[in-house]
């Protein structure tokens, strides 16, 4: 349902930045999905054939391998979380400036008429 919200819609830089971060870090939750089956299915093996060294291997193999997607993992959160926190400063200093400019403006119109009446 929520594909279809965002279907028609175009992201701005930030946008498009924190979907392709978001897409990473899915992919790698996938693949440490795999990798948890896999260890479950290596570690059920080694229960009924405890001294067998290819299982071994293929744990310890394994066992690296959920260490090193789980750490790229969380620095890949961490990156997601940064760039969140600054694309809602960019959207607050925005709306800060456009209210300034907005104030301007409008006292600026108030000083031009002042002028053109007086110039009648």
């Amino acid at each position: 349902m929520s594909l279809v919200l965002f279907s028609g819609c175009a992201f701005t830089e930030y946008g498009n930045r924190i979907n392709q971060e978001q897409l990473e870090i899915a992919r790698l939750e996938d693949k440490r999905h795999n990798l948890e089956t896999q260890f479950i299915i290596v570690l059920n093996n080694l229960e009924t054939h405890p001294g067998e060294e290819k299982l071994i291997k293929e744990r310890d193999e394994v066992r690296r391998k959920l260490i090193d997607v789980s750490s790229m993992i969380v620095e890949k959160r961490k990156l997601l979380d940064q760039s969140f926190r600054e694309w809602e400063q960019k959207i607050v200093e925005e709306r800060i400036q456009r209210e300034m400019i907005d104030k301007e403006v409008k006292e600026n119109e108030g000083k031009n008429e002042d002028v053109e009446f007086e110039n009648k």
